[in-house]
């Protein structure tokens, strides 16, 4: 990028900064100036940080451009050469964004070196990150995924891991899981992968939600359509609308007809 160039584009910034208007044209400009200047060197200008007053607008031309890349391999490897001699925090965080654009543009096998590059580096954004790719990864990882998860608490590994059905794994450390309050979503996903072959492990359930544990015994066929009904008294108030509703999937019309007609009374 030349003087003239860059004189521009700063121009052409501040003028965006200035404009208060919804519709402006420097946005467009911005890329039309970014356009004259080779992929090649706009990928080393954002990831040295080397123009920080337009870096959005330097990551936002690279990803638009991967389309026409040809040498995208090329581009890879040299970037992940650069990421293999240690760099800082930041300059990985941008090199992990252009590496993933250039996925689009690469063989699959690609994508498996970007799983096991990010998802076992030391940082959490590159971790969730790679989790994308978790298809491409080239061991079995149910035991890092629920590491992960316990250690962090975040619904990114557990979900993957559900998606694996790994019902040992999960019935062994169903309780841990639990006590992190996981997505709703994903509680059930539990309850259903459970259920039917390892109830007694979410026997818990009765003392700490006691509408999930109403949900295991359907899905386990644990418990009599009277008895489902009964239960429903004691269930909070302010959950008692989801049981029905879990009822109604076991149940005939007139089991749950007058629960539901007591909203309405």
């Amino acid at each position: 990028m030349n003087s003239a160039q860059r004189k521009l584009l700063i121009e052409l910034q501040n003028k965006k900064i200035d404009d208060d208007q919804i519709i402006h044209p420097f946005n467009i400009l911005i890329h039309s100036v970014l356009n004259t200047v080779a992929l090649e060197k706009l990928v080393t200008i954002y990831l040295e940080n080397g123009f920080p007053e337009i870096k959005q607008s330097l990551f936002s031309n690279i990803e638009k451009r991967v389309y026409e890349c040809v040498n995208a391999e090329n581009i890879y490897e040299d970037i992940k050469c650069i990421l293999e001699n240690g760099v800082d925090y930041q300059k990985s965080q941008r090199i992990r964004k252009v590496l993933e654009i250039l996925l689009s543009r690469v063989p699959n096998n690609y994508k498996y070196d970007f799983f096991n590059t990010f998802f076992y580096s030391i940082y959490s954004n590159d971790k969730k990150c790679a989790l994308k790719y978790i298809d491409y990864a080239r061991k079995e990882i149910n035991d890092e995924l629920l590491s992960e998860y316990l250690s962090s608490a975040n619904n990114k590994y557990l979900i993957p891991l559900l998606n694996k059905k790994n019902i040992d794994l999960l019935a062994k450390n169903v309780q841990e899981i639990w006590a992190l309050k996981p997505y709703f979503f994903c509680k059930k996903q539990i309850i259903e992968l459970l259920s039917k072959t390892k109830f007694n492990q979410l026997e818990f359930l009765k003392e700490k939600e006691l509408d999930l544990y109403l949900l295991a015994c359907l899905v386990a066929n644990k418990i009599t359509p009277k008895n489902a009904v009964k239960l429903l008294s004691e269930i909070p108030i302010s959950k008692r609308h989801f049981s029905i509703f879990n009822l109604s999937k076991e149940l005939r019309f007139e089991s749950i007809e007058r629960e539901i007609r007591k909203y309405v009374s």
